[in-house]
């Protein structure tokens, strides 16, 4: 019944979301076209680097494309579902509107995703899934394999919904947190190449503490080989540990609301 009600509340979010886009079409145009541009740097940039050197080592172009495919999906996925979040919660504050939101029969953050949800997102869902798609077929990489691939996926999906009910949460404490937004940009960017050619400390960081690399690097290089199958437990374990902190933080920050302002 939950997972109903949820899913009915998302569709109402999203066609509320359609409604007002469409009414300023050029805009949506625009800004699906600006997304398709922004989503292809990536690769382009992978093709002028391995056109024009050796690439990057250890990795092949067809490989980067993978590993591209992964970051565009992860964060595309985001972007539509999840990423609404951190600024829906902070913006509802802003606004004292938050405790209208607290007396609806949802649970609060599912409310919230729910408000958050922009259609924009499925463009870099859909580039993503081009990509990975493409490049499994190029590499020959059907079989059992793709099992522990899909599953470091949904981790990944876990540890960006992690993030954002953790900005949610400083944003119920703190009110004024928009600055933070920008911690999902400076992470994108840490992990938009391999993490290999980082230096061990700043692989380790994002892997263990803030593990972001599962965004990315773990999905792509695990399917490929690079990284051995047995890693794949290793690597979850920082990332349900990220989600129990942040849905710890959420409580806390609930517990210290007091309204129209934190």
């Amino acid at each position: 019944m939950k997972i109903t009600k949820a899913l009915d509340l998302w569709r109402k979010g999203w066609s509320l979301n359609v409604a007002s886009e469409m009414a300023y079409r050029a805009s949506f145009f625009l800004i699906v076209f600006s997304l398709i541009v922004s989503d292809l740097i990536g690769p382009l940039v992978g093709f002028f680097i391995y056109s024009s050197s050796n690439g990057i080592p250890g990795w092949t172009f067809i490989e980067f494309l993978l590993f591209e495919g992964v970051i565009i999906f992860v964060f595309g996925f985001w972007h539509t579902f999840i990423g609404g979040l951190s600024w829906v919660a902070q913006d509802l504050i802003n606004e004292g509107e938050f405790d209208f939101i607290m007396l609806k029969p949802f649970y609060i953050l599912m409310n919230i995703a729910a408000l958050g949800t922009d259609f924009h997102g499925l463009t870099e869902v859909i580039i993503g899934l081009v990509l990975m798609v493409f490049a499994i077929v190029q590499l020959n990489l059907f079989g059992v394999m793709l099992i522990p691939f899909i599953i470091l996926i949904i981790l990944a999906l876990i540890f960006m919904l992690s993030m954002s009910i953790l900005l949610a949460a400083l944003a119920v404490i703190f009110v004024k947190v928009g600055a933070l937004q920008g911690i999902i940009w400076t992470m994108s960017d840490m992990v938009a190449y391999p993490l290999t050619i980082y230096t061990p400390g700043v692989r380790f960081f994002l892997t263990f503490i803030l593990p972001a690399g599962i965004a990315s690097y773990w999905p792509a290089a695990i399917l490929v080989g690079k990284e051995p199958l047995s890693t794949v437990w290793l690597v979850s374990i920082p990332v349900f540990a990220f989600l129990a902190f942040s849905l710890i933080a959420w409580e806390l920050a609930m517990r210290r609301y007091q309204s129209a302002g934190g």
